[in-house]
């Protein structure tokens, strides 16, 4: 009974620090990509910048925020899977590029 229970209490373990992996994991990239969206949006609020390149910028920050929400959701439910390849599909590319038109 002893053995049954250290086995049990070590896989126990060993799936909460995969849990807490994913979380520190998806949080990490989470924080990343908002940080980014903020750097992105306070160059596009730069005067010095030409229409073209300010938009470039919060496009690049729209994306950004969305790949963030993405990672903050497994974050915060880590029995979903990890964001998928390609992190940003292209009808979010184009539903961004139709906001900035």
């Amino acid at each position: 009974m002893l053995i049954v229970t250290g086995v049990g209490f070590v896989v126990l373990a060993f799936c909460a620090l995969c849990v807490w992996n994913k979380y520190d994991f998806c949080h990490g990239w989470a924080n990343f990509y908002a940080t980014q969206a903020e750097e992105l949006r306070a160059e596009a609020a730069n005067p010095a910048l030409a229409g073209d390149r300010a938009k470039k910028y919060l496009i690049e920050a729209d994306l950004s925020d969305i790949i963030s929400r993405k990672y903050i959701a497994v974050a915060r439910q880590p029995w979903r899977p990890y964001p998928g390849y390609p992190l940003i599909t292209p009808e979010e590319q184009q539903i961004v590029a139709d906001k900035h038109r």
